[in-house]
């Protein structure tokens, strides 16, 4: 959390939306957990979400996710990272995707949030 605050980033309160772009975060609300990340005075916001999964359960997840157009992007630093299509804004702008590491499934709405995750730094 140090380097979170570091960065001027703070907690914020989560609820549940339609997350349509990515209805798989509403398991990461019931079965895992997840939380809001936000610049103080600011709309500026980053979502990150664990939930427990095995690796069959994931490469089966995987395999559904590659076949709505999920594609692998290492470019920010995260192995293994896939994001969905159209999950770049007009600006050019990285939003979400998922990642799967030891046994937990992460959701980033921003992959480099991850990067301050002890397994990814």
């Amino acid at each position: 959390m140090d380097d979170l605050a570091a960065h001027n980033l703070r907690p914020r309160e989560f609820e549940l939306q339609n997350w349509e772009d990515y209805p798989l975060l509403m398991r990461f609300v019931s079965e895992g957990i997840v939380c809001k990340w936000g610049l103080e005075s600011s709309d500026v916001i980053v979502v990150v979400g664990q939930l427990p999964m095995d690796e069959p359960a994931w490469n089966t997840l995987r395999a559904d996710l590659e076949a709505e157009g999920y594609v692998a992007n290492d470019k920010y630093g995260i192995p293994g990272f896939i994001d969905g299509p159209g999950t770049y804004d007009d600006a050019g702008y990285l939003t979400s995707g998922f990642v799967w590491c030891a046994g937990i499934l992460y959701y980033a709405s921003y992959p480099a949030i991850l990067n301050f995750v002890p397994v990814f730094s």
